[in-house]
């Protein structure tokens, strides 16, 4: 049994002693959980049957889904386990694993602190008099945050959430140590999924007047917030090239999508009510898009593996950190894209970071060694 199996195996063990609720739920974002009501009755339930040495288990039967996750990825995330370079990392990992298994009733994640829920608090302070810009998804409502008072000189119309996220948390940089993954003073940025544009202000402001950042972001609705959010932030904005194209492994292919606000997807298809021409990043480089690349962070909805095929070159000849989201392909993406990342010949050094308390929000961070 390798060390990944035995650290996950007892993970759950754990976990299957604990029992969660609405403090382990976000209610803002998802609403109340009806199945939270049980869980007074099952604590109590619980503190009568251990005298007998017994315990309710409510809601999962883990053995299964155990048994199918390593029959199909045991392999390739004991690898990932294995090759991840701190106990930090490792431990998020197993945790994540366990979580998708037992559920928010078993797992609490450790983003889920008092410190998360003060920022979470503490971002209202940040919102400030404006009509707010209306999109279609969900009808949402953007309010325009002002994040200065954090260090960054910019005004953006988003969500709380995603506030939190980038400028609380600094969602995709990683400093470990002597190891930091993230854009720095001078870098040029690949900032594959740029959405309504915060994450590229973020990085135009981390990079300064020497660099650049390369956003890639193809539902008008996104680009139309993204134009409005540059016309507030003019300075930081010029160092930001838009491209109105996906990423992904074939240039010039036509494919379908969704209009889901930040959730977009491409399908693997056509739908003449929504079409886009793909691109790669080894297309644009040598069209000559930049000079040479020095971070790439993608936020892709699931496209990340195909837009990392469609950027091997890139990444070969100038060995990139790079930022990678690994949750939107259910587990496939922790077993698929570290393997991809490990066989193309540059020895990355990989770390894990996560930002919300459920399953969403994971992020492979790779350092070249």
């Amino acid at each position: 049994m390798s060390a990944f199996q035995i650290a996950l195996n007892r993970q759950i063990l754990e976990s299957l002693d604990c029992l969660y609720g609405a403090e382990n739920w976000d209610e803002e974002r998802f609403g109340k959980n009806h199945r939270n009501l049980a869980v007074p009755v099952i604590r109590a339930m619980n503190s009568i049957l251990e005298k007998f040495h017994l315990a309710l288990l409510p809601w999962q039967n883990p053995g299964g889904r155990v048994e199918e996750l390593l029959g199909r990825y045991g392999d390739d995330l004991s690898n990932f386990y294995e090759r991840l370079e701190d106990a930090t990392s490792k431990e998020l990992m197993v945790k994540l694993l366990c979580y998708r298994i037992l559920g928010y009733h078993h797992v609490r994640l450790p983003v889920n602190t008092e410190e998360y829920w003060r920022r979470r608090r503490d971002v209202g302070s940040l919102v400030r008099a404006a009509p707010p810009v209306k999109i279609g998804f969900q009808n949402w409502k953007l309010r325009l945050f002002d994040v200065e008072p954090l260090g960054y000189p910019i005004r953006v119309y988003s969500v709380p959430i995603g506030i939190v996220e980038q400028f609380f948390m600094g969602h995709y940089a990683h400093a470990k140590g002597a190891v930091t993954v993230r854009a720095e003073e001078g870098d040029h940025v690949i900032d594959a999924g740029g959405c309504w544009g915060e994450t590229a202000l973020f990085f135009a402001h981390a990079v300064g007047p020497q660099g650049k950042v390369y956003t890639f972001e193809f539902v008008p609705e996104n680009l139309a917030v993204m134009e409005k959010n540059f016309a507030l932030n003019p300075e930081l904005s010029s160092r930001v090239v838009i491209s109105r194209q996906p990423l992904w492994h074939t240039p010039d292919l036509a494919l379908s999508f969704s209009s889901q606000g930040p959730g977009s997807k491409l399908r693997n298809s056509v739908d003449p009510a929504g079409t886009t021409l793909t691109s790669t990043i080894d297309a644009c480089m040598a069209q000559g898009m930049a000079p040479r690349v020095d971070f790439v962070k993608m936020d892709i909805e699931g496209a990340e593996l195909p837009a990392l095929q469609g950027a091997v070159e890139t990444i070969r000849k100038f060995k990139p950190k790079l930022a990678i989201s690994v949750y939107h392909n259910s587990l496939e993406d922790f077993a698929r894209i570290p393997s991809f990342l490990s066989g193309i010949g540059v020895p990355y050094r990989f770390f894990l970071s996560h930002a919300t308390i459920h399953e969403e929000e994971t992020v492979l961070f790779a350092a070249p060694s």
